[in-house]
């Protein structure tokens, strides 16, 4: 057996943590180039700790200015910004810094394979829905959908609430009716992005008092829900001009994000950071990690199997929650 990382399981279950916060940090700063210059963030949140070519050391922008925004809110904490060099791991500094950047680049690599081979027709820096593309049509090619275009259906960036203007699409050249036909450069959807951002780092600001406390487990609970409150619908891959691809944007960041925090997290065993402590590239792009599956059976029986009629509805959310937060127990065990 190839040799140990010597902690203890308090140590290793903190270290997940913060790769678990990393892996949902690491791509944060996509979201304010959808409505700032390069320029405006470095001036926003100062140079980094050290003056660098980005390109060398970062290779995107976007994980640029995520170094930039994380040392903005006063993260010290050399495994959390690894997740920043996941496109360039060996610039990550320390040795150790540049094992767990290289954990984040899998990672990365992982959650980012289920994008869509389809690309836009359109430069459109929205969330499509992933309904349109469900074809109720007996035949792959129904002669009545022949020679027409499908209405293209996008979800505008705002914050995750029930409301029927938020949580149902809306057709892409209404938008433009209201935004302009070029919806890449229209101010109006950059103040819907800025709005975002701004009400998104107001409430991260505590993050930053828990992570100077060592509590990283609350940190990532209050992570993971601003992101999913703020960025649901806020797509995690759109057209790059100066990389020339068009991607169907179908997929959220935060669903990226997240995936990316199962995945680095997942990663951390005695076994996969000697791999990856070995530089044995055949090796390391077969990393192992165990998905945990469960069935709950009798759901149905469950919610509805009450006899009394008393209360019934206070019963049935009582039950509805627990089913809820079981899995999330399970997981966390």
């Amino acid at each position: 057996m190839k040799g140990e990382v010597k902690e203890n399981a308090r140590d290793k279950r903190t270290k997940r943590t913060k790769l678990a916060l990393g892996g949902l940090l690491h791509d944060i700063g996509k979201i304010s180039l959808r409505f700032m210059s390069e320029e405006e963030i470095k001036v926003k949140y100062g140079a980094v700790s050290r003056e660098v070519d980005y390109k060398e050391d970062y290779k995107y922008a976007h994980a640029y200015n995520t170094m930039l925004i994380l040392e903005h809110f006063g993260i010290k904490d050399p495994i959390i910004l690894a997740s920043a060099y996941h496109h360039q791991p060996s610039k990550a500094g320390s040795e150790e810094s540049q094992l767990y950047a290289k954990l984040y680049s899998l990672a990365d690599r992982l959650s980012s394979v289920e994008r869509s081979e389809k690309e836009s027709k359109e430069e459109i820096p929205l969330l499509y829905s992933i309904f349109q593309n469900i074809n109720f049509s007996l035949r792959h090619n129904d002669s009545s959908s022949e020679g027409s275009e499908r209405e293209e259906y996008v979800y505008l960036p705002k914050p995750l609430d029930l409301s029927k203007e938020t949580l149902f699409p809306k057709k892409s050249k209404e938008l433009k009716n209201i935004y302009g036909d070029d919806l890449r450069e229209s101010h109006e959807l950059k103040k819907l992005y800025k709005g975002l951002w701004e009400s998104f780092t107001r409430d991260f600001e505590v993050v930053s008092t828990y992570l100077n406390k060592e509590e990283y487990e609350r940190a990532l609970n209050i992570v993971y829900y601003l992101l999913y409150r703020y960025f649901w619908a806020v797509p995690s891959a759109i057209y790059d001009p100066k990389r020339v691809t068009k991607h169907y944007s179908d997929i959220s960041i935060f669903d990226h994000l997240r995936l990316t925090s199962a995945f680095a997290s997942a990663f951390y065993t005695d076994y996969n950071y000697e791999i990856v402590k070995s530089g044995n590239e055949k090796e390391i792009r077969n990393l192992k990690f165990v998905f945990v599956k469960g069935d709950i059976s009798g759901i149905q029986n469950f919610l509805y199997g009450i006899t009394n009629v008393e209360g019934v509805a206070k019963r049935l959310r009582g039950r509805s929650f627990f089913l809820d937060v079981l899995p999330e127990l399970i997981a966390r065990a």
